[in-house]
């Protein structure tokens, strides 16, 4: 594939998008799921089990991109409130002070490096794909 322009690199890249968005979208479901259930694996188990039945993955693929990402609380105001007191603590209060059970942290820390690296990958098989390579 040879480039010689700006207006032929713009119509080359709005013919590969399709290609690279699928395996982007695909990579996306794969590795959010893998998190979700690595989230659910560390979470601390209490009498309900509620902790862990909340932790929950979404990804969205439209025309605008792709958005991956794993919910730890239900969307409610005390949900979430409950889900940051689990995972950081919390400070001298009405029911004294605790520390924090680092699931979502650690949850965080572990996606980042794999997550960047699973993209870039599926960006290049994308790319791959759309120019018979």
């Amino acid at each position: 594939m040879k480039i010689t322009g700006v207006k032929k690199l713009n119509k080359q890249l709005k013919q590969v998008a399709p290609n690279v968005r699928e395996e982007i979208a695909k990579t996306s479901k794969r590795s959010v799921k893998r998190y979700a259930n690595f989230a659910r694996k560390i979470a601390p188990v209490g009498a309900t089990g509620e902790t862990k039945k909340v932790i929950n993955d979404q990804v969205i693929a439209n025309e605008k991109g792709v958005f991956g990402f794993v919910n730890f609380a239900r969307p409610t105001k005390d949900s979430a409130m409950r889900q940051a007191a689990i995972s950081y603590g919390r400070e001298n209060g009405n029911r004294g002070q605790t520390a924090g059970y680092q699931y979502i942290k650690t949850t965080r820390t572990f996606i980042g490096d794999k997550f960047k690296r699973a993209m870039k990958n599926a960006a290049r098989r994308g790319m791959k794909k759309a120019t018979n390579g």
